[in-house]
Protein backbone atom coordinates (compact mmCIF):
# COMPACT_ATOMS: atom_id res chain seq x y z
CA UNK A 1 0.00 0.00 0.00
CA UNK A 2 2.96 2.61 0.68
CA UNK A 3 4.41 1.62 -2.47
CA UNK A 4 1.25 2.48 -4.64
CA UNK A 5 0.79 5.65 -2.27
CA UNK A 6 4.44 7.00 -3.33
CA UNK A 7 3.50 6.04 -6.91
CA UNK A 8 0.47 8.33 -7.09
CA UNK A 9 2.42 11.04 -5.46
CA UNK A 10 5.31 10.77 -7.61
CA UNK A 11 2.77 11.15 -10.43
CA UNK A 12 1.15 14.12 -9.21
CA UNK A 13 4.42 16.09 -8.54
CA UNK A 14 5.69 15.27 -11.99
CA UNK A 15 2.67 15.79 -13.74
CA UNK A 16 2.51 19.28 -12.75
CA UNK A 17 5.91 20.02 -13.70
CA UNK A 18 5.21 21.27 -17.04
CA UNK A 19 1.92 23.59 -16.12
CA UNK A 20 4.43 25.01 -13.39
CA UNK A 21 6.94 26.06 -16.02
CA UNK A 22 4.81 27.89 -18.05
CA UNK A 23 3.72 30.37 -15.16
CA UNK A 24 6.61 32.49 -15.78
CA UNK A 25 5.09 33.25 -19.39
CA UNK A 26 1.97 33.33 -18.03
CA UNK A 27 2.77 35.62 -15.31
CA UNK A 28 5.49 37.68 -16.51
CA UNK A 29 6.36 39.20 -20.48
CA UNK A 30 9.78 39.39 -21.93
CA UNK A 31 13.24 39.66 -20.16
CA UNK A 32 11.14 39.62 -16.11
CA UNK A 33 10.23 36.09 -17.62
CA UNK A 34 13.73 35.28 -18.33
CA UNK A 35 14.73 36.56 -15.14
CA UNK A 36 11.19 34.26 -13.51
CA UNK A 37 12.95 31.34 -15.16
CA UNK A 38 16.08 31.51 -13.87
CA UNK A 39 14.86 32.63 -10.15
CA UNK A 40 12.80 29.12 -10.40
CA UNK A 41 15.60 26.86 -11.02
CA UNK A 42 17.76 28.83 -8.69
CA UNK A 43 15.54 27.91 -5.63
CA UNK A 44 15.05 24.68 -7.02
CA UNK A 45 18.96 23.55 -6.96
CA UNK A 46 19.32 25.12 -3.64
CA UNK A 47 16.46 22.97 -2.25
CA UNK A 48 17.60 20.05 -3.99
CA UNK A 49 21.06 20.46 -2.51
CA UNK A 50 19.05 21.29 0.97
CA UNK A 51 16.29 19.06 1.32
CA UNK A 52 19.00 15.94 1.74
CA UNK A 53 20.02 17.46 4.56
CA UNK A 54 17.33 18.95 5.91
CA UNK A 55 15.82 14.77 5.70
CA UNK A 56 18.75 13.72 7.66
CA UNK A 57 18.55 15.70 10.32
CA UNK A 58 14.86 15.62 11.09
CA UNK A 59 15.38 11.21 10.33
CA UNK A 60 17.95 11.97 13.31
CA UNK A 61 15.60 13.75 15.74
CA UNK A 62 12.86 11.93 15.32
CA UNK A 63 14.03 8.59 14.69
CA UNK A 64 12.18 7.81 10.87
CA UNK A 65 11.65 9.46 7.74
CA UNK A 66 8.09 9.72 8.28
CA UNK A 67 7.97 13.56 9.51
CA UNK A 68 10.24 14.82 7.25
CA UNK A 69 8.14 13.73 4.02
CA UNK A 70 5.12 14.81 5.81
CA UNK A 71 6.84 18.25 5.84
CA UNK A 72 7.80 17.92 2.42
CA UNK A 73 3.97 16.85 1.50
CA UNK A 74 2.79 19.98 3.76
CA UNK A 75 5.50 22.47 1.42
CA UNK A 76 4.23 21.39 -1.62
CA UNK A 77 0.39 21.70 -0.67
CA UNK A 78 1.67 25.14 0.61
CA UNK A 79 2.80 25.87 -2.70
CA UNK A 80 0.53 24.75 -4.47
CA UNK A 81 -2.16 26.40 -3.01
CA UNK A 82 -0.06 29.60 -3.46
CA UNK A 83 0.29 29.08 -7.00
CA UNK A 84 -3.49 29.00 -7.27
CA UNK A 85 -3.54 33.03 -6.14
CA UNK A 86 -2.04 33.25 -9.84
CA UNK A 87 -4.69 32.34 -11.81
CA UNK A 88 -6.16 34.97 -13.91
CA UNK A 89 -9.22 36.49 -12.75
CA UNK A 90 -12.45 37.10 -14.99
CA UNK A 91 -13.15 40.68 -15.52
CA UNK A 92 -16.44 42.13 -15.92
CA UNK A 93 -17.42 44.75 -17.97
Amino acid sequence: MAFISLIIAVSGTMGCIPVYWQLPNAVLAGSAAAIGVAFINSVANLAGFDAPFMLGALKDASGNFQSGLWIIAALELAVGIWILSFRKRKQID
